[in-house]
């Protein structure tokens, strides 16, 4: 087979994978179902502490997203990708067996976005090598199952745990809940426990298509291999000349390894990344708050409950699609205009939702647009860094940077409690949203996107790590 259908397969089995992942995002359609699953056994338990669910489960991501870059090097990407999965799904199906909502909070909550965490990153790096002009439209593609999935499986948990299209009527902090004696509220467990099965299913499809592209050619073998014989031989001849100082500064700065974490080092100390990390953060804020909260949030004032489920489809259909047309954008354009575009969209929206809340197509476009935003956010940032470091180093660099997300939803939350007990009210809460969509457009006007490199004298190496947050003003995308 050829490497173009191996890569067309591999991205296809992407797409499908991300249909599960995509979940990582349903949390703001089932919250209310499971919310009043344990407000049944504990009532205590109100909306305010479930909406913690989905930053613990950022947290668990975000520190194995940088799993991912390491695990490729000794893992083929499919069982990378099967181990990360299964974690989710395993800690999935335990926790809907439990009634203590700690237990499940760690098991929803961090163990889900952990195993989230480690398949993440693998069907798009693998990806990359087939088609590495394509990077954005690539990005683009796969993730667009990751925006499908809640759309999907949004209807299927509505349809299990509300079939009846019954709105919640029970009023907690932070919005409205199905009563305790409600038949509803006793239904979560099976919800999740049917969709668990049905993301199994979508990995066991996906997982073993996801693999590294080959050697192009005998001729491509053999000039990787003389390239890595000239390595050693330097090295050996260094080694034997230097037995009392083994490790000449020479022979061990052209080791391939350490000269890519001496650029990983030099990247993630940058100017550059310290812009990128502060944008996707303050960019990150407002649609993490509507992917949290577009159901509770909004059935204050509209009651149907499959038309809140609806606006999350919808929501979810726009952040899938669109981001193929992010990614397309970002091939034609380049990431600083297609960037600020987005901030501007962004901005008008978190302002302005407020006053449209209670008029339901209005609501539906509104947060549709939020979701957007939230599209553009994940599918730009990931081919810019692929640009701006390489592939290898710019996915490292993103693993980490991925974080910034993990402070958003944290900081978003730690906001909406303080609203919900009317510290501040939610005017003021819109109006910070929309503050640091602006402050992000600020910083994005004079981010300068640019690629970086180093010389390949490895005797330079040092020096030029010590410059590497320098822009190169000759090479601007």
């Amino acid at each position: 087979m050829s490497d173009f259908k191996r890569g067309i397969l591999c991205v296809s089995a992407g797409v499908i994978l991300n249909l599960f992942l995509g979940c990582f995002y349903l949390w703001g359609n089932i919250s209310v179902y499971v919310t009043s699953y344990f407000y049944m056994h504990d009532r205590e338990i109100t909306l305010d502490d479930t909406s913690l669910i989905f930053p613990i489960q950022m947290v668990g991501m975000i520190l194995f997203v940088p799993v991912a870059p390491f695990a490729l090097k000794v893992l083929p990407p499919w069982l990378c990708c099967l181990i990360g999965s299964c974690i989710a799904i395993g800690a999935a199906i335990i926790a809907s067996f439990t009634t203590n909502f700690i237990i499940f909070m760690v098991l929803y909550g961090f163990f889900f976005g952990l195993g989230c965490g480690i398949a993440y990153l693998a069907p798009i790096i693998t990806s990359w090598d087939y088609f590495p002009e394509r990077k954005g439209l690539v990005s683009g593609i796969i993730l667009a199952g990751y925006g499908l999935g809640p759309f999907i499986f949004g209807y299927i948990s509505s349809a299990i745990a509300n079939p009846e299209n019954e709105s919640p009527t029970h009023a907690v902090e932070g919005g409205v809940i199905f009563s305790p004696d409600h038949q509803i509220s006793t239904r979560a467990p099976q919800m999740i426990r049917v969709n668990a099965l049905a993301w199994l299913g979508l990995i066991i499809i996906s997982s073993p298509f996801i693999r590294k592209r080959k050697a192009q050619n005998k001729e491509e073998q053999i000039i990787a291999e003389d390239r890595q014989e000239l390595v050693s031989s330097a090295y050996e001849t260094n080694r034997e000349g230097n037995e009392d100082n083994f490790t000449s500064p020479v022979a061990a700065d052209m080791q391939p390894e350490v000269i890519e974490n001496k650029k990983f080092k030099a990247a993630m100390f940058s100017l550059t990344s310290l812009q990128i990390f502060i944008m996707m953060a303050l960019t990150g804020f407002y649609p993490n708050f509507l992917a949290i909260n577009f159901k509770s949030y909004g059935q204050v004032k509209i009651s149907s409950d499959i038309f809140m489920t609806t606006v999350g489809a919808v929501a979810s259909v726009t952040n899938g699609f669109t981001r193929i047309g992010w990614a397309t954008l970002f091939d034609k354009f380049g990431f600083k205009y297609v960037y600020i575009g987005l901030l501007l969209v962004q901005s008008a929206n978190a302002f302005t939702i407020q006053l449209i809340r209670g008029v339901p197509i209005l609501y539906l476009i509104w947060v549709s647009t939020g979701f957007l935003c939230l599209a553009g956010l994940v599918t730009l940032f990931p081919p810019l860094l692929a640009k701006v470091f390489g592939p290898k180093t710019g996915s490292r660099v993103y693993s980490f940077l991925f974080s910034s997300l993990a402070v958003a939803a944290i900081g978003c939350f730690f906001l909406n409690m303080l609203s919900s007990k009317g510290k501040i009210s939610q005017e003021v809460l819109f109006y910070i949203f929309g503050g640091l969509t602006v402050v992000a457009l600020v910083i994005a006007i004079f981010f300068k996107e640019v690629r970086v490199r180093l010389k390949e004298d490895p005797n330079k190496l040092e020096e030029e790590t010590r410059r590497f947050s320098v822009f190169d003003y000759t090479q601007t995308f």
